[in-house]
This record gives C-alpha cells, structure tokens and sequence, in this order.
C-alpha cells in the first residue's frame, strides 16, 4: 500500500529536516542540476512549514508541479524507504516499470508494452546469449558477426 506524503511526514517526522535526507552520490549535468537545486529549495520550505502556494511563487513552480514533487520524494510503499533526495532528480526514473499483463500468445495476441523486458527476465539464457553477441562483435572476434538490427534480432529468435 503507498503511503502518500502527507502521512509520511506525520509517521515520519524526522523527514521534515532535510539534513538527515543521505545525499546525492550521482554526478549531475549543469542543467539537471539547475533544475535539482530549485526543487529542493520549493520541498524544503514546504517541510519548514511554508504553503504550497507560497512555495510555488517563490521558485516560479505551480502548486501541482510541488506536490508532484513532494510526492516523489516522500510518498513510498509501506514496505520500502522514500527516494529522498533522488526524487527532486529531473527526469530520474524512480521506479521500474514492470509487465503485468501475460505475455502475448498466437490464441490471445496483446499489446507489447515491456514484453521485450519480461522475456529477458524469464527465458533462461536470452540475455546472456544476446550480451554474448554483441560483445563478440564489440571485441571483433572470429565468433562475432557484424551488428545489424537483423542479426541481432535473428540472434534473438535463435535463443527463442
């Protein structure tokens, strides 16, 4: 169950200071970090008791944009930890997206959405033969053969 980030904070209290959050280790591009400094600077004041509102015409974001924020930072499922600091992060994927429809079959076709990442997860072999091909390529060994989107995927069928 998720715990949005208004109930984070009252279980959580110690959230509300922002120099008990574990810092950001990843490098960032002048523009990610731009970006970076002006979300905290909208979540921290909302954690020091400012309204959304208030928060959103100092750092020129809407109130919705925060709140999003607010969210990606605090908001966690009940059995894991908030991204913290990750969440102000521009463009970070937080979570990965996962399939949970079954795999299309010839009786009952569906829609592909993450059904490449499913099978490398679950056919045995796939991604270590795939990886195989293109690191013989890479390394022009006597094994590899020159990379195209046709050979890759006559690889991939291969496997299958």
């Amino acid at each position: 169950m998720k715990i949005p980030w208004r109930e984070q904070l009252i279980l959580n209290p110690d959230l509300k200071d922002m120099r008990t959050w574990p810092t950001v280790l990843e490098p960032l591009r002048p523009a990610a970090r731009i970006g970076f400094d002006r979300n905290r600077r909208a979540v921290k004041q909302v954690l020091k008791g400012a309204t959304l509102r208030d928060a959103a015409k100092e750092t020129g974001l809407s109130i919705g944009r925060i709140s999003q924020l607010l969210d990606r930072c605090l908001s966690s499922e009940s059995d894991s930890s908030p991204a913290l600091l990750g969440g102000l992060i521009p463009g970070k994927h937080l979570v990965t997206k996962r399939r949970n429809a079954p795999l299309p079959t010839e009786d009952e076709p569906s829609g592909g959405t993450g059904a490449f990442t499913r099978l490398l997860e679950e056919v045995p072999g796939l991604k270590a033969g795939l990886d195989k091909t293109i690191e013989h390529a890479f390394r022009e060994t006597l094994a590899g053969q020159r990379l195209t989107p046709a050979g890759l995927h006559g690889e991939f069928k291969r496997v299958l």
